[in-house]
């Protein structure tokens, strides 16, 4: 991976604790880091009448201790604005990062569009 294909600045963010039990949980920033966003799906299949989120793109960063920490899915996103469209996008990310090729360079985040709340 070239490092010049990371165009898109991103915050890695998780769901922090509420501050009591009337508010929402607030989103704190993992970290913030240059990334590859590529689409892969753009559609969700219905199974049994229920619509079933498919992976709609990967997200690629540089290897980070912080990111690469075992994570709960659906309890992390990725929020970045689109350079080409200038809209705010959000990424619900589906499971822990994968360390592309084992080598501790890359990690590689599986994810849903449009799950602003992280489920």
């Amino acid at each position: 991976m070239q490092a010049g294909k990371l165009d898109q600045w991103v915050a890695v963010e998780r769901q922090g604790a509420p501050a009591d039990s009337f508010t929402k949980r607030a989103w704190v920033t993992v970290e913030e880091a240059w990334a590859s966003v590529q689409p892969v799906r753009s559609s969700e299949p219905r199974l049994a009448d229920a619509q079933q989120a498919v992976l709609t793109h990967t997200v690629l960063v540089r290897w980070s201790a912080a990111l690469a920490a075992p994570l709960v899915s659906g309890a992390w996103r990725i929020r970045f604005t689109d350079l080409r469209s200038g809209a705010a996008r959000v990424l619900g990310v589906q499971g822990p990062a994968r360390d592309l090729r084992h080598a501790g360079h890359w990690l590689i985040f599986d994810c849903v569009e449009g799950l602003a709340d992280g489920h």
